[in-house]
This record gives structure tokens, sequence and C-alpha cells, in this order.
């Protein structure tokens, strides 16, 4: 007799490890429902490629912050693909984790916002493994694939790992709704850890939408470049970063914000867009999308994103070598003479950034 397949089983082998956990959990989301593209042409499709960079009077964060993909992975590629979107906020009082289950009875995956470091906890318990909350200042997306009525149990992949693991209802509801019973003195007011999540169902076919969805979400990049909808965002962002990077030397600029914002940009840059904040990946997609949108001329601006990539983990592992960071004493500090020494780096970047991104909107166009 044939063993049967699990829900966890199927999106097991179509799993690939991923950065963001919105692009990571909507990429092998898709590919449990048949449609496996690699996390670049997930994030090319989303076209939330981006450039941002908010200081701390216009961030939400104390910080200045710069990111290269928005937060808008889940609604661009939902539009590209003709997907449709279960999402919301959920009210344990309405009526407890019964939503979850019958999704999951009908085989659909759920994806839930939860405080990682604790359900990290819930995965680790009895292990001696130390878990920092010190820069989880936002939730993060993992999926459910199943849940066990005998054991009272969910089957829980992360984004990073494709060895799934099993945590109790109490466990996932103190993760999900974290934020309801404590209190984090650093939190992303648009990241509450109180009920989001999303599900999704996908066409059988979606390959007659990709040569057209490609070419629109390469010119919505071009234009959020050119013709931010926010100040924060495109080349006027970008050219405010160079310009107040110049200063930070000074003594106009906080050490201490300084130090820990720029250990957030290496968060940004590295961890949670693969490489050059979103540029490395977005260069494969590029890569890929020549051949499936028949456009050969992509590959060279492909390799134009790649060398952008380059020099953005180039200058971010820079200005890392330049502060210093212990967020247990609470000490941050900052090199003042090697901050002036990488920003030097940025009025070429403006350059690369530009000149890229008209050579995108040539074809686009």
């Amino acid at each position: 007799m044939e063993a049967r397949v699990t829900p966890s089983d199927r999106f097991r082998r179509g799993y690939v490890p991923g950065f963001d956990c919105r692009l990571s959990t909507l990429r092998n989301t898709l590919a449990y429902h048949g449609h496996p593209f690699s996390n670049g042409m997930v994030l090319g499709l989303s076209g939330a490629l981006c450039f941002s960079y908010a200081d701390s009077a216009r961030n939400r964060l104390p910080f200045h912050t710069v990111a290269g993909v928005s937060d808008q992975t889940l609604e661009g590629t939902a539009a590209a693909l003709n997907l449709y979107m279960h999402r919301g906020r959920h009210d344990p009082a309405h009526a407890g984790p019964a939503l979850f289950r019958e999704y999951l009875a009908e085989g659909i995956p759920v994806n839930a916002a939860v405080y990682r470091p604790a359900l990290k906890r819930a995965q680790f318990r009895g292990k001696p493994v130390r878990i920092s909350d010190a820069t989880a200042v936002g939730f993060h997306y993992v999926t459910l694939t199943e849940y066990d009525a005998n054991t009272g149990e969910y089957t829980v992949f992360e984004t990073d790992a494709a060895a799934p693991f099993r945590v109790t209802e109490d466990e996932l509801m103190a993760a999900w709704f974290h934020d309801r019973d404590h209190h984090r003195p650093l939190r992303d007011p648009f990241q509450p850890c109180d009920g989001h999540w999303y599900a999704l169902n996908a066409p059988k076919s979606v390959e007659a939408l990709l040569p057209a969805s490609i070419r629109h979400a390469a010119a919505k990049v071009v234009h959020g470049f050119f013709a931010p909808p926010v100040e924060r965002m495109g080349l006027p962002a970008l050219q405010r970063l160079a310009a107040d990077a110049a200063e930070w030397h000074t003594e106009g600029w906080d050490e201490a914000a300084l130090a820990q914002s720029i250990v957030f940009m290496k968060i940004l840059e590295h961890w949670l867009t693969g490489g050059g904040f979103g540029r490395k990946l977005y260069g494969r997609f590029l890569s890929e999308s020549a051949t499936v949108a028949g456009a050969p001329e992509l590959r060279d601006v492909a390799r134009r994103f790649a060398g952008t990539a380059a020099a953005w983990s180039a200058l971010v592992a820079e200005l890392n070598g330049a502060v210093k960071c212990d967020w247990t004493a609470g000490v941050f500090t900052a090199d003042r003479a090697k901050l002036r020494e990488a920003a030097r780096a940025l009025p070429a970047l403006v350059d690369l950034e530009t000149a890229q991104m008209e050579a995108l909107g040539r074809w686009a166009s």
C-alpha cells in the first residue's frame, strides 16, 4: 500500500529556505500549490524592490533605516499571478483557533505572524538554546500545515529550515498574540503580534501571465525609484541618505542611535533580503526573466544589479566595522573617522542605482 502523502510532506518537498518572511512563506506556499518559483522570481513579480531611507524623525522606529524591499510583496505577487488571498486579523475571543483548523483540514497552509523568540522557545523547549529578543521589533510569518486533533499540536515550518516542528495550541497562541500580553520596549507599530495571518488559493496555471507580469513588475520598480509614492523612497531618499551619511562623523548625529541603526542596516541588507538590499535576488530574477520573457537583453541589466548588490554589501560591512553594540549592557559606540571614510562610497552608489534603473526602464517601457 502506498504511504499517504500528508500536507506537511507535500510542503516539505517544494520547500526552499528564504530571507524576508513574507517573501519566503509566499514562495513556499506557491510551491505547495504547484508553482515552484525561485525566491528571486517571487520578489521580481511582486514589484516590491525599492529603495527606502527614513531618518529617526521620519521613521516609525527610533533609528535611521535603509531597506530595499517594501512590505508589499504579498499584494504585488497576488496581483501579478491572480492569486486569491485570504487574510485578516483573527479574534480568538470570537472563534478561537477553529479558523485555522478549517483551512488546514482542507489542505490549505496558513501563514501566521508570530513573535519569533516566543515560537523559538517553544520549538527548543527543554534544550539549552539561547534566544535573544534584542532585534525582534516586528512580527515574523511562519507556515502552519497540519493540526493533530489527537495531540492538539500544530505542524510549523520556519522560513530558514526545511525540517518542521510541532507546537501546542497554547504555545502557538502565546507567540501569535504576544503583544496582547507583553510590552516590548521597542516595537514596530505596523507589525504587532496580535493575530495577523494569510492563506491563498492559486490558479492551476499562471504561465500565460508571466511575460506581461514580469514587464509590468519591472516598470513598477523603475517608476517607484524615479517617481516614489512617499518621500522616504526612491532616488530622492537615496540622495538624502548620501547627504546625511556625509555628516555622520559630526557631533550633530547621536552616536548610540547611529550604532544601532547600522546594525539594523546589516539585518535588512543581508538577513532579510539575501544581500545588497534585495539587488542580488533581483538580479537573479532578471536572469530568469531573460528566458521566460524572451528578453536576452535583461542579462546585461541583471549584471548591473549584481554589481550594485556587491557595492551595497561592501558598504554595509564597512559601516558595521565602525560600530560596536552591546545589547545586554546597552552600550553602543561608533568610530566617527571610519564612518566618514565609509560614507565616501555613497555618491557612487547613487550613480550605480540610477544607471541600473534607467537600463531596466528602457526594457520595461
